[in-house]
Parts: C-alpha cells; sequence; structure tokens
C-alpha cells in the first residue's frame, strides 16, 4: 500500500496539470494507464478529470458515477452542464447531492445560476440564488451577476435592478458584468433612461466600460431614437482606450438613421469607410432607408459609386443592403 500512494499523488498531479492546460484525452489515458499499473484512483483523480470534461457533460456524469463523489467531483460536474447550457442535468445533478447530504458551496450553486442563465431560464436562475440564502451560502458578484444576465435574457429589467439594489445592501461588488447585463435588460425593455442612469452610475463608481456595454447602450439609445445620447457614447469610445469596434458605429449608424437624421448617419459611415472599418450591410441599409425617406437619391447614388470604386463593400452585401432598405421602405 505504501507503494501504491506515491504513484497515486504522482499521476493527480500529473492530471491535474493535463486539466489545467484542457488536455482531455491525455487525462483519460492517464486513467487508463492507473488502471493498467493497478494504481488506485482517488477522488481528486475522478474531481480533476471531470474538471476536465468541459462541455462533454455526458463523460463528466460518467466519470462521476464511476468514482467515489465530493461537493468537489459534483461542482465540477456541475460546471460542466454550466458550460454545455444543460439546466435540467444540472438541476439533477443538485437534488443528487443534496440525497447524499453533500453540502453545496457557493461555486456549486453560482455554476448552477449561470447554467440556469445559458438556458434562459431566469425563473430557475431566481430559485437557486433564493436557495443559496435556505441554505446559508452567501452569494457573490458571480452569483448575483448570472442572476441578472438571465433576467436580461428573460427581459426582466425591474428583477435585474431589483439584484442590484440587493448587491448594494449585501455589500457585494459591482462590476462592468454587472452593469452590462443589466444594460442590455434596457436595450430589449427600451428604457434608455435606465441606460443612461446606469452609466452615469458606472462613472461615478469609477468602473470603467466595456465595448459590450457601450454598445448595448449605444443600441438602446438608438432604439429610442435619441441618436445624439449615440452619438456622444460613440465619441467618448474613440477618445478613450474602450475603442469603437464596428458593432458601435453600425449601432450608432442605425440610431442615427431610425431618427429620421440622414445627414449624422450618412457622415458615420463616410467615416467608417474613412477608417477602413470592417464592411456591414446593416449600415448602409439604414443610411440608404435615411436618405430615401429624405428623398436625397443623389447622396446615395454618390455613395454606392465610392462604395465600388474602393470596393469597402462587395457587391452582393451591397445588393443585400439596398433590398433591406426597400422592405423597411416598404413596411
Amino acid at each position: 500500500q505504501d507503494d501504491c500512494e506515491p504513484d497515486t499523488i504522482c499521476f493527480n498531479a500529473t492530471i491535474c496539470a493535463c486539466e489545467n492546460c484542457g488536455q482531455l484525452q491525455a487525462v483519460l489515458q492517464l486513467m487508463q494507464l492507473m488502471d493498467d499499473l493497478q494504481v488506485p484512483k482517488s477522488i481528486v483523480t475522478f474531481s480533476s478529470a471531470i474538471s476536465a470534461c468541459g462541455m462533454t457533460w455526458q463523460l463528466a456524469l460518467h466519470l462521476l458515477w464511476a468514482g467515489p463523489r465530493n461537493t468537489v467531483s459534483y461542482s465540477a460536474a456541475i460546471s460542466s452542464c454550466e458550460k454545455a447550457g444543460n439546466w435540467s442535468v444540472m438541476l439533477l445533478l443538485l437534488e443528487n447531492m443534496l440525497r447524499e447530504t453533500l453540502r453545496p458551496n457557493v461555486v456549486t450553486l453560482s455554476a448552477c445560476v449561470a447554467c440556469c442563465e445559458k438556458g434562459r431560464e431566469w425563473r430557475r436562475a431566481l430559485e437557486v440564488l433564493r436557495q443559496m440564502e435556505r441554505m446559508q451560502v452567501t452569494a457573490n458578484s458571480i452569483s448575483y451577476n448570472s442572476a441578472i444576465s438571465a433576467c436580461e435574457r428573460g427581459s426582466q429589467l425591474s428583477i435585474a435592478l431589483d439584484l442590484m439594489k440587493e448587491m448594494e445592501q449585501r455589500e457585494i461588488g459591482k462590476d462592468v458584468v454587472t452593469y452590462g447585463a443589466a444594460i442590455f435588460c434596457c436595450e430589449q425593455s427600451g428604457q434608455w433612461r435606465c441606460a443612461q442612469q446606469l452609466l452615469e452610475d458606472m462613472a461615478r463608481l469609477r468602473i470603467e466600460k466595456n465595448v459590450v456595454t457601450a454598445n448595448a447602450a449605444i443600441s438602446t439609445f438608438g432604439v429610442a431614437r435619441k441618436w445624439q445620447l449615440a452619438l456622444y457614447l460613440l465619441k467618448d469610445m474613440q477618445d478613450t482606450l474602450i475603442g469603437a469596434s464596428i458593432v458601435s458605429f453600425t449601432a450608432a449608424v442605425s440610431a442615427a438613421a431610425m431618427a429620421g437624421s440622414w445627414m449624422t448617419s450618412l457622415a458615420l459611415l463616410w467615416e467608417m469607410m474613412a477608417l477602413q472599418a470592417t464592411s456591414n450591410c446593416l449600415a448602409l441599409a439604414a443610411v440608404v432607408t435615411a436618405c430615401e425617406t429624405a428623398r436625397r437619391s443623389g447622396e446615395v447614388v454618390f455613395l454606392l459609386a465610392e462604395m465600388e470604386r474602393t470596393s469597402w463593400l462587395s457587391s452582393r452585401s451591397r445588393a443585400a443592403a439596398l433590398a433591406q432598405s426597400r422592405c423597411t421602405l416598404a413596411t
């Protein structure tokens, strides 16, 4: 027995190293080698192997049932389900874990909330978050961020804002992920004032915006036809280290076009071309629609000619943009 213990420890260390590098096949080969050499596997062996499964949740379950189980191994299996977005199996694992009188920790339950979020099950995500309270497991920013993201997927802005208040009351730090998910909620609900307030809160708390958060806010302003706010935020992105992306420009172009400001939308599209930004038929369609509505066909003709000259947009993409603009004008 004494001779086996160092071998088990050695194999576990190697399996952990492979797991950290995402080398699942190497992990499985090492486990097979342990069988061939009759080296005992420990709970660490199985937990590390389960963690290496990633989105392969079926294999994670197979390994979970094949060996001894504890909170760590269950958490690893639940994490695999979370990566695959398989919330139904995740809930079964959580139930089974409780039946085996194993106590879930914050990592386990946060992964459960995240899994519900990926499965667009916002009600179940909130149920798990409340279950953490009943189990006296202290939720952290990861738990709350996942729950708020679940509300975003379910267009539940008021609940997302309530969760943010809870975080403040419980002195749980909010970050760019928290605010980003809430601003996405604003976009889906068309609540531009709320998005503006959230951006102001971020500035007050010195939480730096990222591209995703800023783009969501620009889209929110666009839907509400507040193109001036969208333009201001785009300029702010260009002036900071964030940098505006093709999505940022397209959202700003669409915002100006939907508000009927054909000159602004056209100017932004020219700027995209000058910056040699990636071509986008959505931006062109929005500009064409705005110009045609304002009876500025000459600008459209000149724009298309310049695009063809510079090869900024393929002929197929230009045709698709024109077709889309015609459909918009028809409706």
